[in-house]
């Protein structure tokens, strides 16, 4: 419920056009050797177009993901851009290292 009443916030905050949104479902590997297995993990990061895509959220369901948002809370609170986040290495042994480069955009929340 946290998660979702600050996102509310932040998109009266910079105003719904402002806001860019990209949005990935994978499946992890270590989810591959299970052939009968068909869930699928989520990521959103919340991004504001007027300040050069500071990235101001991020969800994730998955394995690991209390790992992954400890780091990407770190840098979300120093500031960090979308761009930036693209060139981070994953956090070694988690799905944050096969699937941090995310390309699908909508701009919608």
């Amino acid at each position: 419920m946290i998660i979702i009443y600050r996102f509310k916030l932040k998109k009266f905050r910079w105003g719904k056009d402002d806001i860019k949104t990209y949005h990935s479902e994978f499946k992890p590997v270590e989810w591959s050797f299970d052939l009968e297995r068909e869930d699928n993990c989520y990521l959103k990061i919340v991004t504001v177009k007027s300040e050069n895509e500071k990235v101001v959220g991020f969800h994730i369901l998955s394995p690991n993901a209390g790992e992954i948002t400890q780091g990407v809370a770190l840098a979300i609170k120093m500031g960090v851009i979308k761009a930036q986040l693209d060139t981070c290495v994953g956090i070694h042994p988690t799905i944050a290292e096969v699937n941090f480069l995310i390309k699908l955009t909508f701009n919608f929340i």
